[in-house]
């Protein structure tokens, strides 16, 4: 193996000369000062490029050399500093047409005399003032101190820890802040600080050069005297087809493990037992060899599960051999070993491994366990080993491969997925760790006192049994708190290195990666633990960092990054899943990260990592605690050396005024990624203007209008990415935006940032454009911007072709990596000729087409429904998975929908067809939903024949608005439906009546129907078919006028033995059909003209709203009903699992109660939430005094309700919290108990804010909101001393407030007070004149719709935790 040290050294001298490369900063500073000076750094580089290149496969342990290496390294990122600045000057010479580096200026000799004369002047007046500094000499004298403090800080990552000195570049430059413009203000060249330090660099270049010379030469010179005892020993011990000889470094002394399993217990992983002797077992005894793959990352428990299966099945075997492999994966040694291992046979014959294995396994079951196999060489080794082991001549036999290498399990399966395993469930592996800590119970009961900071350690252990066993030999001999406190907060077990320890097996595979994915990977580092990441987001910060070197010229860094990710997933170091809207996301799998606090942070760190937990600002002791932090960082870090800096948590803008101080001397930064920021960019970075080095910028969830990037964003002239899709407001671009030359991506919000770039053609590097403009003539906005960008391979929306003089300006035919393609407002599109384009769209994965009144036909037209049954023509799109089209009146054929069953989108909209909308996409929650809109008038039942419903299998959420009614037979087909919504329709299913029902049975969860003229019977009988109904919503129907519950017998019976398809029955209900038929008479036409809805008991959310009409059934007035079904009476009782009910607009809902001979109440017991809203008839809460469950009650517009029994409903049941709204007689007849209510919400300011309301209240009450009252001003002083009584108020928010001016005086004196929130009050201006109470922890104003307020609010900024001002919090 390569040394590690040599190969970084080698890549930071590679990267520094990489500005160098195709001569342009060369040929630019051709002059008596700067050139011999970039030819002597070259030179040295060069030297150092060829010394370290020869010494790349030698292994070096010498620490001297380590440390002049790490030497090297510094002076290399010194050296790239000072190119790359140069590089930077060179483009703004370029682009502003000026020579800033020539010698002589164009207005003569004399001239750029008196300028060289002021650059150094400025310069040395520049030094002396540096030298006035008395700390900065000081601090970086001790390297090897440690850092106290700073809970907050979670990452600090060090490129190798290195201890080399860093020069940060100065670009003086003396004008004031300018606000923003929209031409960007240029950056000062100074000539003589850069000649000076490339002379420095040099001068320091020359002997450390010279010494890593000379050592690495003496160890060339030592490891010559060993070579001739090597290459004997060597030809000695190899044998026909061996691997050579390989370094002791690569060999690692891996431990060899046996079949013998030494654990007392096995814990968990019982479903991979399950599934690996079902294999052995099952239908794979027949073939005659088969092989299963356990992968997983070291220390998962590969082996101890593989021991277990052994143990297992073994008498299912008649020969058994187990074989540890190792890194060293050699065929003729592995032959020999399996050989060796086999029973012989009396009477074989003598000869070579191969023969031995076939003679020994002739008719026998054999089960071969290959653990710990790094790699299995190529396709024809693998084979090689398995040739004699298929000459068995039986069947069932079986290979176990363990590996940590999801390519080596893909190469060796022959089952249909590999056993991934991870780690250990969180109740098993708590058991594990409690047996490697304890032992036994009887320890465990003894220390009691442990178990909760164990739980604190084994959850960051993350389920590794081996990381278990080495924390537990670290506990079990100090069974003390303190100690195990020590361990969580150190994360001690990272520093174990015994054989049998986590970190080691862990480095082992790290160790294993070819250098540039161990560079890659290093970086995940910088993120937060858990941290999910998209594909193109670590791609992107990649290319930020310039890691991804192109070794081949046709081959994008785009291409080279996606490889190395997947990669990465091979080799086990990335987890790879999906998202929610089906697109993948990975992981990067660690145990833990270390803490500040337990970590030596050099002063030379490079890349700074920050996370601001939520913890860290939830309380006032924590937050002042991480400030202090922050100060003892400042002392112990060279900032001047940062080259990334990432910002994590959502609150770190509280910290800004500690951030600033720290970061007030950065200016060598290269990457930069903030969460949540929510200030003025030079505020936390103070040189943010001259970042001459600046590659990746991303922002997520920031504010435009704070951020400030607008006047500066251009200048960047190095810049690759910038990414700020996740921020919101207003950010105006400046005119140059074209100066950023090497920007490959920019993603924002809305892609408005695309469409406004003036003169896009000349970023080069852009890789998509998802917004061009045609701007007419203007030629900045001309089409040929487009055919100018060659490069483009991701997404290509155009705007108002119309404004084109030709099409062909675009150069569409070249650009033949598109993935997505827009085409917007095109008057005169009336058809698409794609016949000579089909090349264009071969990896096309979105096709969208809007405002093009003229369009009748699409590429893929020629053959659609509904007039052809034919298949649809998508040769020219195989990758389709997206389509859109909007606008198109014209086009009225189109391809089935969907046309794949793979996940696919697509919306049609306002086009020249039956329907309105038709939108078929995931939604939030990662369900396949559809969504259909026809239009008025009359519509057959032709109008389905668009949808491909065998496409739709996986439909979850359906949504018909103004359709023909669904046939039954295309609802049977929708097997995963469970949320559908029917809203203004005649009727909700085709034939409910007319079809012999009995035989369906389908799987519906949850049911809306919604202004439809359906009637009780119909809806009742469609109810019966959905036995799994748990929430139903009825609004707008007003054909239902009476609502009961359906007898569970009956409901029971008209589902009867159906299947859970929803497939018909036959013979088996032909009685019942009769019995049906019977009870069908005057009876149901009875209930059919009361329009009587019976529910299903099995009902737990229920929801109604705006039936006028509606009332509640309480006696059994009818006995017969639709399909046999019979209603019990008793109100809502039978709903013996109801949890929610919500009843709106429905004033007469309640009136049979009053008037009914029943003594019951209208609500099951079994209610917890309960919301009425203009329900007329209650007086009091007595018909709830039953609601033994009920935690939230909701009441508004009960005109004449009082709250005379709420003390009794809060004694004897859980409520908690309650809400009223618009009953003005509530309050007013509470009596004289405390009221032990935890959340109250009202608009009744006058009497809630009363001393004798708040005095019942005050000794439980957390929570108050005030909120919809559009008449108080503001609070007078009776109200503002009641609200002081509330003594244990914690919460207090004011929502909706519209006149409200100010907010209670004297909100200081609330000591209890956390939270503080302002949601919607325009009129509120500023806070009280006395202030806030010292308690306060959260102050949320985001959505208060006053921004003097809000300003205030910002200053209070490191006064206060948790200041929400913008709505991304």
């Amino acid at each position: 193996m390569e040394s590690v040290a040599v190969n970084a050294a080698r890549w930071v001298v590679g990267k520094a000369l990489s500005p160098l490369s195709g001569g342009f900063v060369e040929a630019w500073a051709a002059t008596t000062e700067l050139g011999p000076n970039v030819d002597a750094i070259k030179m040295e580089l060069l030297y150092a490029q060829g010394m370290l290149h020869n010494a790349r496969s030698r292994e070096t342990s010498n620490p001297a050399l380590q440390q002049l290496l790490l030497k090297l390294r510094g002076l290399a990122y010194d050296a790239e500093d000072v190119l790359d600045e140069l590089d930077y000057f060179r483009i703004q010479d370029e682009l502003d047409g000026t020579y800033e580096a020539a010698e002589e200026h164009a207005k003569g000799c004399l001239y750029g005399l008196v300028l060289n004369t002021r650059r150094t002047v400025r310069n040395i007046k520049k030094k002396a003032c540096s030298c006035g500094d008395n700390g900065e000499a000081s601090r970086h004298t001790n390297d090897g101190e440690a850092l106290a403090g700073s809970s907050c800080i979670h990452k600090l990552f060090s490129n190798a820890r290195e201890r080399s000195q860093f020069l940060c570049c100065a670009y003086p430059c003396k004008a004031s802040h300018i606000e923003h413009t929209m031409k960007t203000p240029k950056l000062k060249f100074d000539r003589v600080d850069l000649s000076t330090r490339m002379k420095h660099i040099v001068e320091q270049l020359k002997p450390v050069c010279a010494k890593v010379s000379t050592i690495l030469n003496l160890e060339l010179l030592e490891s010559n005297r060993n070579i001739g005892l090597m290459s004997l020993n060597a030809a000695l011990s190899r044998m026909p087809g061996q691997a050579p000889f390989l370094p002791s470094s690569v060999a690692m002394s891996r431990p060899v493990t046996t079949s013998e399993f030494i654990d007392p217990k096995f814990h968990g992983r019982m479903s991979e037992i399950n599934k690996i002797i079902g294999i052995t077992r099952g239908d794979y005894c027949g073939k005659d060899l088969t092989i299963i793959p356990i992968v997983g990352s070291g220390g998962i428990g590969k082996t101890t599960l593989t021991q277990h299966i052994y143990k297992e099945v073994q008498n299912h075997f008649d020969v058994k051999v187990w074989v540890c492999v190792s890194l060293n994966f050699n065929v003729y040694r592995l032959k020999e070993e399996i050989a060796k291992l086999m029973p012989e046979l009396k009477d074989e014959k003598s000869g070579g491994p191969d023969d031995l294995i076939e003679q020994r396994l002739k008719s026998k079951r054999f089960l071969l366990v290959l653990d710990d196999m790094w790699n299995c060489g190529n396709e024809d080794e693998w084979r090689r080993l398995l040739a004699p082991l298929r000459k068995a001549q039986s069947t069932g036999n079986i290979i176990l491969v363990t590996t940590r290498f999801l390519a080596v399990a893909e190469m060796v399966k022959t089952i249909y997925h590999s056993i991934q395993l991870e780690g250990l469930e969180s109740e098993v592996f708590w058991e594990l760790f409690q047996a490697c800590v304890f032992g036994d119970e009887k320890s465990i009961g003894n220390h009691a006192d442990l178990l909760v900071t164990g739980k604190k350690i084994a959850e960051k252990l993350k389920g590794s049994p081996l990381a278990a066993k080495t924390v537990g030999r670290l506990l079990r001999n100090h069974l003390d708190l303190e100690h195990w406190t020590s361990v969580l907060e150190s994360r001690e077990w990272e520093l174990q290195t015994g054989e049998n320890d986590i970190m080691p097996a862990l480095k082992l595979s790290y160790d294993y990666l070819p250098f540039h994915l161990q560079h890659c990977f290093t970086y995940c580092a910088l993120f937060p633990e858990d941290y999910r990441f998209e594909s193109d987001e670590m791609i992107h910060l990649w290319i930020g960092l310039d890691i991804l070197q192109s070794r081949n010229q046709n081959k994008k860094v785009e291409e080279i990054g996606l490889s190395y990710l997947n990669d990465l997933v091979n080799y086990g170091f990335f987890r790879k899943d999906m998202n929610k809207n089906g697109s993948p996301y990975y992981e990067y799998l660690a145990i833990s990260s270390s803490s500040v606090r337990s970590v030596q942070i050099p002063p030379s760190v490079r890349h700074l990592s920050i996370v601001i937990d939520d913890t860290d600002v939830n309380h006032r002791v924590t937050f002042e605690n991480v400030k202090k932090d922050f100060s003892t960082l400042h002392k112990r870090l060279d900032v001047e050396k940062l080259q990334s800096l990432m910002l994590f948590g959502q609150y770190h803008g509280s910290f800004v005024i500690p951030f600033g101080n720290l970061l007030s001397k950065a200016k060598a930064l290269r990457v930069i990624l903030m969460f949540n920021a929510s200030y003025d960019m030079e505020n936390m970075l103070r040189n943010f203007s001259k970042l001459v080095h600046l590659r990746y910028l991303r922002i997520v969830k920031g504010y435009f209008q704070e951020l400030s990037l607008s006047n500066i964003i251009s200048r960047f002239y190095h810049l690759r990415i910038l990414d700020v899709r996740q921020c919101s407001g207003h950010f105006n671009l400046p005119s140059d935006m074209s100066n950023l030359i090497k920007l490959r991506h920019i993603l924002d919000p809305n892609d408005s940032f695309h469409s406004a770039i003036a003169n896009v053609g000349k970023l080069k590097c852009l890789q998509e454009l998802k917004r061009f403009e045609v701007k007419g003539q203007a030629e900045a906005f001309a089409l040929r911007q487009i055919g100018q960008l060659e490069e483009l391979k991701g997404s290509l929306c155009i705007y108002n072709l119309e404004n084109a003089q030709t099409g062909e300006e675009a150069n569409l035919l070249n650009k033949r990596h598109l993935h997505k393609l827009e085409l917007l407002g095109i008057p005169q599109l009336a058809k698409w000729v794609g016949n000579d384009a089909s090349h264009v769209f071969s990896l096309l994965e979105v096709f969208i087409i809007r405002d093009c009144p003229e369009l009748m036909e699409l590429p893929f037209s020629h053959s659609t429904c509904p007039r052809s049954g034919q298949e649809m023509n998508l040769t020219q799109f195989p990758t389709l998975r997206e389509l859109e089209v909007v606008n198109c009146p014209k086009l009225s054929s189109f391809p089935h929908i969907p046309w794949t069953s793979s996940p696919c989108r697509v919306l049609i909209d306002e086009v020249g067809s039956d329907f309105q909308r038709l939108d078929y996409s995931k939604n939030n929650q990662s369900e396949f939903c559809l969504k259909v809109v026809g239009k008025d008038g009359h519509l057959d039942m032709s109008f389905w024949n668009v949808l491909a419903f065998s496409n739709l299998t996986e439909l979850e959420v359906l949504y018909l608005k103004k359709c023909p009614p669904l046939p039954l037979k295309h609802l049977l087909v929708l097997s995963c439906l469970r949320s559908p919504t029917i809203h203004d329709s005649s009727n909700v299913l085709l034939n409910v009546e007319a079809e012999n029902t009995v035989g369906y049975q389908f799987q519906i969860e949850g049911l809306s129907i919604d202004d439809c003229s359906c009637s009780g019977k119909e809806l009742t009988l469609l109810l019966s078919l959905f036995p799994k109904l748990s929430m139903f919503s009825l609004q707008g129907c007003g054909k239902i006028r009476v609502l009961g519950v359906a007898k569970e017998q009956t409901m029971a019976m008209s589902a009867l033995s159906s299947s859970p398809s929803g497939h018909k029955l036959e013979d088996a209900h032909i009685g019942q059909e009769q019995e049906q038929e019977q009870l069908r008479g005057e009876d149901e036409k009875a209930a059919a003209d009361a329009g009587l809805l019976l529910l299903p008991h099995q009902l737990q959310d229920l929801y109604i709203e705006n039936i006028s009409k509606l009332i509640l059934q309480f006696d059994s007035l009818v006995d017969g009903m639709a399909g046999g079904l019979r209603s019990i009476g008793g109100g809502l009782q039978g709903l013996h699992f109801l949890r929610t009910l919500t009843i709106r607009g429905c004033p007469n809902f309640l009136s049979s109660y009053y008037s009914s001979s029943s003594s019951c109440f209208p609500f099951p017991s079994s209610l917890q939430y309960l919301h009425l809203d203009g329900v007329g008839g209650m007086e009091t809460l007595a018909p709830l005094s039953n609601l033994s469950s009920l935690t939230r009650l909701t009441i508004r517009k009960c005109m004449d309700l009082r709250g005379e029994d709420l003390s009794s409903l809060l004694a004897h049941g859980q409520l908690t919290n309650l809400n009223i709204f618009e009953t003005p007689k509530f309050f007013v007849g509470c009596g004289s108990d405390s009221l032990r209510l935890q959340c109250l919400q009202t608009d009744d300011i006058t009497k809630v804010l009363a001393a004798p309301i708040c005095s019942l209240l005050a000794s439980s009450l957390t929570s108050l909101t005030i909120s919809w009252n559009d008449e108080v001003e503001r609070f007078t002083k009776e109200q503002s001393a009641a609200l002081l009584l509330l003594s244990s108020l914690q919460d207090l928010e004011f929502w909706y407030c519209s006149e409200l001016q100010s907010l209670p005086t004297g909100l200081h004196r609330l000591t209890s007070l956390k939270r503080l929130k302002i949601w919607s009050c325009p009129a509120i201006r500023s806070l009280p004149k006395g202030g806030l109470p010292s308690s306060l922890e959260v102050l949320d104003v985001r959505s208060s719709n006053n921004e003097e307020l809000k300003r205030q609010c910002r200053n209070l900024r490191g006064t206060i935790p948790i200041i929400k001002d913008r709505r991304y919090y």
